[in-house]
């Protein structure tokens, strides 16, 4: 289980630029901490619809008690969608939301490279990621940052996303 050392992710930003999300990736973002059961709360709210596919189930999650578990609910829609995805892909797919809102953001952190390096970590330190560690030999802050970018870019390519043009 993942328990992120970075805790400023803000799932709603992230989900304006990576808009598509899997029952079963966000199950695993709440079981992991990533992200609340209120962020899957918000999410439902946003994407229900009268006319989308298992609309109750999803109705049910936006009038979900503060004391009922969301996970039952959210088990539900991932057997009804029957939606089997690896748990390295939703893994990896996570670990570029957190970076891209990182990037989004880095002009708020003084030391958005020990970030980096925390969510390395927390993610089992992939290679796809030495580049940009500062510590790692290919890393370092100047070179970190272009490295980090080809990630991002590599990235969005992958999730049909667009890179963001500026940064906060």
């Amino acid at each position: 289980m993942i328990d992120l050392t970075y805790k400023d992710f803000a799932f709603a930003e992230i989900a304006n630029y990576i808009p598509s999300w899997s029952w079963p990736e966000l199950k695993f973002g709440v079981e992991n901490r990533i992200i609340s059961k209120n962020n899957i709360i918000d999410y439902a709210k946003d994407c229900l619809e009268e006319n989308m596919e298992n609309f109750e189930v999803v109705l049910e999650i936006v009038i979900l008690d503060d004391k009922e578990d969301i996970l039952p609910l959210i088990n539900k829609l991932i057997v009804l969608e029957n939606k089997n995805i690896e748990t390295a892909i939703i893994i990896d797919k996570w670990r570029f939301a957190i970076l891209l809102y990182l990037y989004m953001n880095r002009d708020k952190y003084s030391n958005v490279y020990e970030i980096i390096a925390e969510i390395a970590a927390d993610f089992n330190h992939p290679e796809d990621m030495d580049g940009f560690i500062y510590y790692k030999p290919m890393g370092g802050v100047g070179r970190g940052s272009i490295h980090w970018e080809n990630y991002l870019r590599e990235q969005c390519i992958r999730y049909n996303v667009d890179f963001p043009s500026k940064h906060n």
